[in-house]
């Protein structure tokens, strides 16, 4: 079996309940038949995650789907791990409660063709609410400018190569990475002409929207090295 051009690397924690949409997502890829494949790295898992990845896999033989089992819930040390298993020459960081537009693997590897072999991806709200939206659109104003960001894409031996993921981080060690990557001289790009639709759900884990609120102050001060040590 020949190599996939891209792996998407899900780390999924108690993610039973939302898992099968985002490997529907990968499945529906119109990049073509054996270009795609996912890794699924159940860390920390108390439900039944690693069991729905591995029928979802049995189900759709025509994605390559890899399952890994970890004990521990860090979410650095998953991806690493993930990392290592992937085939692809590219990965890309795609969160378990978020879906793939149906273009966007086959515009990762157009990019890398480009000579980006590494970028952020455009993120959206998977919600109508007005509100959902407007919070991950000015995420993207700062995206457009160059900032780094949650979920992203890149060359799998780029990603090796600048140490991967700190575990020691709990939060912002996807833009740390991002950063290495791209110190390491690596072409850096924003693709926003796909996108990965995201599920809102932390936004409103506090009542009257404050969730919107701390998210954007733990991701505003993570991306200037502060609080990144405390849990998410």
């Amino acid at each position: 079996m020949n190599a996939p051009d891209l792996s998407v690397l899900v780390a999924a924690r108690d993610e039973e309940r939302l898992l099968a949409s985002c490997l529907d997502s990968v499945a529906a890829q119109d990049i073509g038949d054996g270009r795609v494949e996912a890794v699924v790295i159940a860390n920390g898992c108390t439900d039944g995650t690693a069991d729905l990845a591995r029928a979802w896999s049995r189900a759709h033989s025509t994605i390559p789907v890899t399952v890994l089992e970890l004990p521990d819930g860090n979410i650095s040390a998953a991806l690493n791990a993930g990392a290592d298993a992937a085939r692809g020459r590219i990965v890309a960081i795609v969160d378990a409660d978020s879906r793939m537009e149906p273009s966007l693997a086959r515009r990762i590897v157009e990019r890398d063709a480009e000579g980006w072999p590494a970028g952020t991806i455009r993120i959206v709200a998977d919600s109508d609410d007005r509100l959902d939206r407007w919070f991950f659109e000015l995420l993207e104003v700062g995206k457009r400018r160059g900032a780094k960001g949650m979920m992203f894409y890149a060359d799998r031996q780029a990603l090796i190569d600048a140490g991967g993921f700190d575990p020691t981080l709990a939060l912002g060690a996807d833009l740390v990475t991002q950063q290495r990557i791209a110190d390491r001289g690596v072409p850096f790009r924003h693709l926003d002409d796909a996108a990965i639709l995201t599920s809102p759900r932390r936004l409103r884990r506090l009542p009257f929207r404050l969730g919107m609120v701390t998210m954007m102050a733990r991701w505003t001060a993570s991306s200037i090295g502060i609080w990144r040590d405390r849990p998410y």
